[in-house]
């Protein structure tokens, strides 16, 4: 779970929720040392890692998943602090097949779909890496998890042989290749694919999309009766 400035009452709630259901590390980016430490004290957590960044300028969220990625030691979840399990078989990581680089919840809350070619892209709220085959698709094409404005040159043919580009970008309606979209692209353009996760509202909830739902329909968000309600 990755915090950064303001996040932390959702990261106390969410930790807590997590406890016992499986080994959490908190990610801090933009803390100082003492105010990190002070969060990880506070946090249910089994360990904390704390980015060197400038306090209260926390990194690209990009540029953290790739730290995770260059030195993860094991397949790993990456959740948002917002986003909430409340089924623990949720969190079980998934034998891959040989060809699934990560998984992702098979809920609308969790993926955007491609308005041209009609393929879903997940969303990063809740991802499970296949570091191997991640790192694979990383180095083979020179790219990161980072946010790119426009497609590499040396990637353009391959982008578009699949319907993608700066014409059309994975997420439709941005003007960019989104953290981790250029390389779920090429993950695809290789021949590998996501697994989708079977997991509804009553198993995952990802407080943003699950409050603008509620609001839309003039109700107010909760997570259930067995979770604090986030005001």
């Amino acid at each position: 779970m990755i915090a950064v400035p303001g996040s932390e009452d959702m990261v106390l709630k969410n930790s807590a929720s997590l406890s016992g259901h499986c080994r959490l590390c908190l990610v801090m980016n933009g803390y100082s040392g003492s105010r990190a430490r002070r969060l990880a004290a506070e946090a249910n957590v089994d360990t904390s890692i704390r980015l060197r960044t400038v306090p209260g300028f926390p990194v690209r969220h990009g540029t953290a998943v790739t730290v995770l990625l260059d030195h993860a030691e094991e397949d790993f979840v990456l959740l948002d602090a917002d986003c909430f399990v409340r089924d623990p078989k949720v969190l079980e990581l998934p034998g891959f097949e040989p060809d699934e680089y990560l998984a992702a919840p098979d809920h609308d809350h969790f993926f955007n779909v491609n308005r041209v070619t009609g393929e879903r892209f997940p969303r990063t709220h809740f991802l499970v890496f296949n570091v191997k085959l991640v790192r694979e698709v990383m180095a083979r094409h020179r790219i990161n998890a980072e946010k790119y404005a426009r497609a590499p040159r040396r990637l353009v043919r391959a982008l578009a042989s699949m319907g993608y580009g700066n014409h059309n970008f994975p997420r439709s309606h941005l003007r960019h290749f989104d953290t981790l979209l250029l390389l779920m692209a090429m993950a695809r353009y290789d021949g590998l694919r996501p697994r989708w996760i079977a997991a509804g509202a009553s198993q995952i909830v990802h407080w943003k999309h699950h409050a603008t739902a509620l609001a839309s329909l003039g109700g107010r968000a909760s997570l259930g009766s067995d979770e604090p309600e986030l005001d």
